[in-house]
């Protein structure tokens, strides 16, 4: 068990430094990736992404390296789209140096496979996957101060008005993943937060489908999980349990209007 938990605490610290290094390759980049650099880049990438659909849903840098994400060409030992952006286009000096020094330190840590996470699954019954390390920045301390200056009676119809937005996406996407999840729903439940005991318990009920099974999953982990990060949770439990078709579902319908 010590060895599975060491195995996501290390998962978890990796996605941390890889999020923040392509927040820092978006923040410089943005602005050097014109439309027809934008073109240049998904003919590129054109074999990997491989749905001209996707490809012609591809309006910004984010929107190509969330698809290359998905096909797993993009991650967090895996940053060869953005070496070759940032040296062949941007050519920052900082941005150059940043991803330098992170693909040093990446190579020189413990390599994660998928398949050994996937193999692992079954050791994690009745525990958790840890849940991301907040890390305080200057920031989130100034929304902070912001958001305690503003009017209370406006706030609180904001996070209401949020609270909803947030909800009615969230069921959206847990209704549509259900019909699709079939036997795997016990496999995704693991790498959420729901126990063991909540899984057999579930399993139990003959009264049941397997969508009825996934969605009552689903459910328990929406209570569970932290508002402002099930989305990246439930993305990140599919690419484990091998499930890209639904990991591009779950992101399509995220990013609906």
């Amino acid at each position: 068990m010590s060895v599975t938990m060491d195995f996501f605490d290390l998962w978890n610290k990796y996605q941390l430094e890889y999020d923040r290094l392509k927040q820092r390759f978006i923040e410089i980049s943005t602005s050097h990736i014109s439309s027809s650099c934008l073109i240049t880049l998904i003919e590129r990438y054109g074999s990997s992404i491989n749905s001209k659909r996707d490809a012609d849903n591809i309006k910004d840098l984010c929107g190509l390296l969330r698809i290359l994400e998905n096909r797993i060409v993009l991650c967090y030992n895996k940053i060869e789209p953005l070496k070759f952006i940032a040296f062949e286009i941007v050519n920052d000096l900082i941005l150059n140096q940043i991803i330098h020094e992170y693909d040093i330190n990446i190579k020189s840590q413990q390599t994660l496979p998928l398949f050994n996470v996937y193999k692992c699954r079954y050791m994690l019954a009745g525990s958790a996957i840890p849940k991301p390390i907040q890390i305080p920045t200057i920031k989130n301390d100034i929304k902070d101060v912001h958001f305690r200056n503003h009017n209370v009676q406006t706030a609180s119809s904001i996070d209401e008005l949020s609270t909803s937005s947030h909800s009615d996406k969230q069921k959206m996407v847990f209704d549509r993943l259900s019909m699709n999840l079939d036997r795997y729903w016990r496999d995704l439940a693991r790498f959420l937060d729901v126990t063991e005991f909540e899984i057999d318990e579930i399993d139990r009920n003959t009264n049941l489908q397997l969508n009825d099974k996934a969605l009552k999953v689903l459910e328990i982990f929406g209570k569970k999980s932290d508002p402002s990060t099930w989305q990246l949770k439930l993305m990140q439990a599919l690419r484990i349990v091998r499930r890209r078709d639904l990991t591009e579902l779950v992101d399509e319908l995220l990013n609906t209007k």
